[in-house]
């Protein structure tokens, strides 16, 4: 640092330049100080700290002080909304019409926003109010409105533009509803579309829509129908009855369902069960019926008789009662947990053994079987029930192990498990699809080589565990997750 005193300067030149020096110093702190005023003040604007805004004003920050884009206190308080620190800043002598750099007003900011109160507020303190401001204002239709009606020097030019900034918005918002329509099956939906646009640009379309959508529901119902008409299930007749209360068949599914209660009166009911000894599985009637085997696009129509099915798969205390060891993996989980590590062999051999002690005729379910008595008269997408959680053990809840029996919700037929926990042995060889398969529910044999699995298990996902899903596997493979459950004839 220079040191004044020691320059031989003439009389009070010292003095003089000392004294400037301080005092630009001092300005330079004031302009740093004012500054950060000024930049609190825009920050308080912006975040609507009302307290702080005066706070910052009563410390000496500019109310039309501007950062770096020209924006200034009034423009951030319009931009977020800010009613009661817009009305502190303009009663402080913030200028309604100040342009930020790309000519944009506080009132430009507040429309574009949507903040309404804001934009009446500026207009009833003087803002000018032009076409740029309501051309910003698709999609804000109230403020749209508020502007036109304020703008008394609007010209049969300026009118049109805003003539056609409507149409434009019209033509926008039937096109999204448009879209929508064409994405969408919901009848009430496709006729909102006729509603609020009858003379549209996709009128036509729409009423093509929804002969589509009437034809798709006839056909639909057309279905259920049939399926009411080939079988004894009375699930069925009432399903139909629900879906179309007012449809073109419900004369004849009434009589269809009365005509199956007065025959159920005097045969066996889904969820009757019988047990021929004190170690053999309880079984459950399953109704005679028809349905549509396999998932959409690759099923064929089954009727079934009446027949008898396991209510839960084999325990692990059953088999140990019929052949006196347990082959399974989960010993630990207990005597009412299902056997596994059973091959489909070993299946047949205890079928065997446990005819032998009743005299019973015991086997395994054909697939057909397996399958109807899985959909128990509905279809949803696991075994008796769309939320696989409520009635199955599978790789998400499981915990890597299996379960006791009917520790989950039974489908309607009352069985257990039939979706997870393990899978389950059937007695048909495999075959890729269903072309040539018994049309009455009977197993469909082949050279023996797989055996069917159905039903999912504690290890695999849900995806696996749907209701139409298979795996096979030669019939002297056995791990821990393969298990069976019974099936018996009837008299």
């Amino acid at each position: 640092m220079i040191n004044l005193k020691s320059l031989k300067l003439p009389g009070r030149l010292p003095g003089l330049i000392l004294c400037f020096s301080q005092m630009l110093i001092l300005g330079v702190f004031a302009a740093n100080a004012l500054t950060g005023v000024n930049d609190n003040l825009l920050s308080a604007a912006e975040s609507g700290n009302l307290k702080e805004a005066s706070r910052q004003l009563a410390y000496g920050a500019h109310v039309n002080a501007r950062n770096n884009d020209d924006v200034t206190p009034l423009h951030l308080a319009a931009l977020s909304g800010h009613r009661s620190v817009a009305e502190l800043l303009i009663s402080k002598g913030a200028y309604v019409n100040a342009s930020e750099k790309d000519g944009g007003t506080p009132l430009y900011f507040a429309a574009v926003m949507g903040h309404k109160d804001v934009a009446e507020l500026l207009i009833a303190k003087g803002a000018r109010v032009d076409t740029l401001f309501i051309a910003a204002l698709l999609g804000h239709k109230d403020i749209e409105e508020l502007l036109i009606a304020k703008s008394v020097d609007i010209n049969a030019r300026e009118k049109a533009r805003i003539q056609k900034l409507q149409a434009n918005q019209t033509a926008r918002e039937e096109q999204n509803l448009w879209q929508k329509v064409q994405s969408s099956e919901d009848v009430r939906a496709v006729q909102a579309y006729l509603g609020k646009y009858p003379n549209g640009n996709h009128a036509a379309a729409v009423l093509d829509k929804l002969a589509t959508i009437a034809a798709i529901a006839a056909r639909r119902e057309q279905q259920l129908w049939q399926q009411v008409q080939d079988g004894e299930n009375a699930q069925a007749a009432r399903a139909y009855l629900d879906k179309y209360p007012g449809g073109s068949h419900v004369a004849a599914a009434r009589e269809k369902l009365a005509a199956i209660h007065k025959a159920e009166a005097n045969s066996p009911k889904a969820e009757t069960t019988i047990r021929d000894c004190p170690d053999c599985p309880e079984l459950t009637i399953i109704p005679a019926g028809s349905y549509d085997m396999g998932e959409t696009g690759s099923t064929h129509r089954v009727t079934l008789k009446s027949f008898a099915l396991g209510k839960t798969e084999v325990t692990q205390g059953q088999w140990k009662a019929i052949m006196g060891s347990n082959p399974s993996n989960f010993t630990s989980c207990g005597d009412n947990c299902p056997v596994e590590q059973v091959s489909w062999n070993d299946a047949q051999a205890f079928i065997q053994k446990l005819n032998a002690k009743t005299g019973k005729q015991y086997r395994l379910p054909s697939e057909a079987e397996w399958e109807y008595a899985c959909h128990a008269g509905g279809r949803q997408t696991y075994c008796g029930s769309d939320d696989l959680n409520s009635l199955a053990w599978h790789d998400g809840n499981s915990g890597n192990s299996t379960h006791p029996v009917a520790g989950k919700q039974a489908n309607a037929f009352g069985l257990y498990d039939m979706s997870g926990n393990v899978w389950e042995w059937v007695e048909d060889s495999y075959h890729a699809d269903y072309n040539g398969a018994p049309a009455d529910g009977s197993v469909w044999q082949g050279d023996g080589a797989n055996r069917v699995l159905r039903g999912g298990s504690w290890i695999v996902s849900p995806r696996v565990g749907r209701d139409a899903r298979r795996n096979w596997y030669e019939p002297g493979s056995s791990y821990y997750n393969l298990g069976f459950r019974l099936a018996r004839m009837l008299p």
